[in-house]
């Protein structure tokens, strides 16, 4: 592997600079909205968006966050409505949790709100070069996440 020979030329000095820049911009724009929505509420949220009814489990494992900080996150989110929390027959230990309509309604609302930053960042990106960058994200995730 080759040394960088500038930060511009570090992979992960990048990465970061690029994941600030879009999260300044993702929460500018969900404040724009006017709804009180938080980061994590959003992130769940989207991952709600892909597939409605994960278990408590497989967010916390999906969105990469302690058992305890997303258990406080969709108590709060249950408590405004935007999601709810029904208990699997199979376990009496484990919720499955569903987006309500008005959490619906409001995810929507943001994904159109936020989703001009992801065709901005991504214009001039050819399908196939989105593919590759996925794909050599998802190794560099991988074998940096503490729990492999």
């Amino acid at each position: 592997m080759k040394t960088p020979e500038s930060l511009y030329d570090n992979t992960l000095f990048l990465l970061g600079e690029c994941s600030k820049v879009i999260r300044d911009q993702v929460l500018a724009k969900i404040k724009k909205t006017g709804h009180d929505v938080s980061p994590e509420q959003f992130t769940i949220l989207v991952t709600l968006f892909y597939n409605d009814g994960m278990k408590q489990s497989e967010i916390i494992k999906l969105v990469n966050r302690d058992k305890t900080t997303v258990s406080r996150v969709l108590s709060r989110m249950i408590k405004n409505g935007l999601v709810s929390s029904k208990q699997l027959e199979s376990s009496s230990r484990e919720n499955s949790i569903f987006i309500t309509e008005k959490g619906k309604a409001i995810q929507q609302e943001l994904i159109m709100a936020t989703g001009s930053i992801y065709l901005t960042a991504l214009e001039n990106v050819s399908d196939q070069e989105i593919e590759t960058i996925n794909k050599i994200l998802l190794k560099i995730y991988k074998n940096t996440i503490e729990d492999k």
